[in-house]
């Protein structure tokens, strides 16, 4: 039985011995190219940051630039709008005076009725004037709410100049300006 014992020993210690020296030699790889794999694999990492860097700020500068233009068309579209506020404002000031005419005309005819002592003429008169103070007080209050939203609106667009202006700046920063105004003169 010893020496089965001792087969199984001498079977251990050689297995123990192949995988020590499987071990042994693993580490001697190990300790002879880490440094040199570690290096080359910082070496690799730094390229792939600095791509991934280069790619991220590429589609940075195509984002701010889209963006650019974006704000700029919608600057367009907002002035745009903002003219027909302004023809609509002076719609609405034409309005309000032709009511302040007819309101005058009212007032004038409401004192020759009161003259001559027309009671009917004086009843329809005032009737009439309600009526036109009533529209002149409407117009007054929807010229007021066209004006406020007009310049709201135009306070947006001073803001949204202003921040287009920024990219403006970021985009010459970055090169890409000159780069826009050559492919649209080539008409791309």
């Amino acid at each position: 039985m010893i020496p089965a014992l001792a087969m199984i020993g001498v079977g251990l210690y050689c297995l123990y011995e192949v995988l020590t020296t499987e071990e042994k030699l693993s580490k001697e790889r190990w300790e002879s190219s880490q440094k040199h794999q570690r290096k080359t694999i910082s070496e690799s990492n730094q390229r792939i940051r600095s791509r991934l860097a280069h790619a991220q700020h590429r589609l940075q500068r195509e984002a701010i630039f889209q963006e650019h233009r974006n704000s700029i068309t919608l600057s367009n579209d907002a002035y745009a709008l903002l003219n027909d506020a302004k023809t609509l404002l002076n719609g609405m000031n034409r309005q309000i005076q032709h009511l302040n005419h007819h309101r005058a005309q009212f007032q004038h005819q409401l004192e020759e009725h009161r003259a001559n002592r027309n009671v009917a003429g004086v009843q329809q008169c005032i009737a009439e004037l309600k009526a036109v103070n009533a529209a002149r007080q409407t117009a007054f209050t929807e010229r007021d709410r066209v004006r406020a939203e007009k310049d709201d609106l135009l306070q947006e667009v001073q803001t949204g100049n202003h921040r287009t202006a920024q990219l403006r700046e970021q985009l010459e920063a970055l090169g890409w300006v000159a780069r826009s105004r050559q492919h649209s003169k080539s008409g791309r």
